[in-house]
């Protein structure tokens, strides 16, 4: 198939990328998912594993470089569940999405960023 626009109605699908477990250790960063269409980064949400011990057990989002959101799951339990809301920041083709735990050292999660293939995307 040569390369051309996404002309499919699939492209108005969003997708999922999801890594397990992030967090554990203090300001590290986690997650370095490469995206390979021009996209766009439309939500993330974290699944607490294990709860952190203070409202410093959070993630920040990256687009890149660039932070564009963060998440605070602070003490919430195992099985809470925490979203970025829309953040609607364009991705370029071949660039990456992470996130970056806070100060907390014991909290860790599941984390699952909603993407949404831009319709003058080539296929890779």
């Amino acid at each position: 198939m040569a390369a051309g626009p996404y002309d499919h109605p699939n492209v108005l699908a969003r997708k999922y990328m999801t890594a397990s477990p992030v967090g554990g250790a203090a300001t590290t960063t986690y997650a370095k998912m490469p995206v390979l269409h021009k996209s766009r980064i439309r939500n993330v949400g974290f699944s607490v594993l294990v709860a952190g011990t203070a409202t410093t057990h959070k993630f920040d989002i990256f687009n890149g470089t660039d932070s564009i959101g963060a998440v605070t799951l602070g003490t919430s339990v195992a099985g809470s569940v925490g979203t970025s809301g829309d953040l609607n920041s364009a991705v370029a083709a071949g660039g990456y999405l992470s996130v970056k735990s806070g100060a907390d050292a014991t909290g860790t999660a599941g984390v699952t960023f909603e993407l949404q293939t831009e319709a003058d995307a080539t296929w890779s």
